[in-house]
């Protein structure tokens, strides 16, 4: 196979990791955002436009969007949320030690003053939800723990194929008769090999973006039962 065939083969995988494109529709109008979806939290939305892959990184009041299409297909609709009340200087709202707050937006939250990960959140939400028995939270923490799992088998078992690549095809390459055809070969292979690992990372983080999203869902509904007994 020759250099040239490696390397657009190379670009159509890395196209289809990094490029496929999600459409957010404004709530209250028509308008659309043509855009990569980065990270979604319990107030905003980040994304990339699709016409600035390159650009600057956008952010948008989740209340803004009404709701998002996936490159897969799939649709996510978002409710309205009321802003939390900001009480003047020197009154103090009464704690809810229950709540479960977000602290970064990148899964981690506080929780009873304390700063806690993903795993502890689930099982403070998963204690509560035995009484509850609220599917629709059951079903977020599955949902979240499997994108978890893809998040990491992509992540590094792509790096691993990525080199394996290299190896197996810089091998086959070494048979070649021709000097230059070698030297062609071995560069295809190792941009070949470079970006099987740059787009699986790529892959890895759009699962880490669905595992957070499902998270921070559950525990949105969470502290509405918490608060709304």
């Amino acid at each position: 196979m020759s250099m040239k065939k490696y390397l657009g083969l190379a670009f159509l995988i890395i196209c289809s990791f990094g490029y496929s494109q999600d459409t957010l529709y404004k709530r209250g109008s028509n308008d659309i955002i043509v855009a990569k979806v980065l990270e979604i939290s319990t107030s905003e939305i980040k994304y990339k436009r699709f016409d600035m892959m390159d650009g600057p990184m956008f952010i948008v009041n989740k209340n803004e969007i009404e709701k998002i299409k996936y490159q897969v297909g799939s649709i996510e609709t978002f409710e309205v949320v009321a802003p939390k009340y900001t009480l003047p200087l020197n009154q103090h709202a009464p704690i809810n030690s229950e709540t479960i707050e977000d602290y970064n937006n990148k899964g981690k939250y506080l929780y009873q003053t304390k700063k806690i990960a993903v795993n502890r959140a689930f099982q403070v939400i998963e204690n509560k939800n035995n009484t509850w028995k609220n599917k629709e939270i059951k079903m977020l923490i599955y949902q979240s723990k499997q994108q978890r799992t893809y998040q990491y088998i992509s992540g590094f078992s792509g790096i691993g194929v990525g080199f394996a690549t290299i190896v197996a095809m810089s091998a086959t390459s070494a048979n070649s008769y021709s000097y230059q055809n070698q030297i062609n070969n071995t560069l295809g292979v190792a941009a070949l090999g470079t970006l099987l690992v740059v787009g699986t990372q790529v892959l890895s983080k759009n699962f880490k973006n669905m595992h957070l999203k499902y998270a921070n869902k559950a525990v949105d509904i969470y502290n509405k039962n918490i608060l709304n007994p």
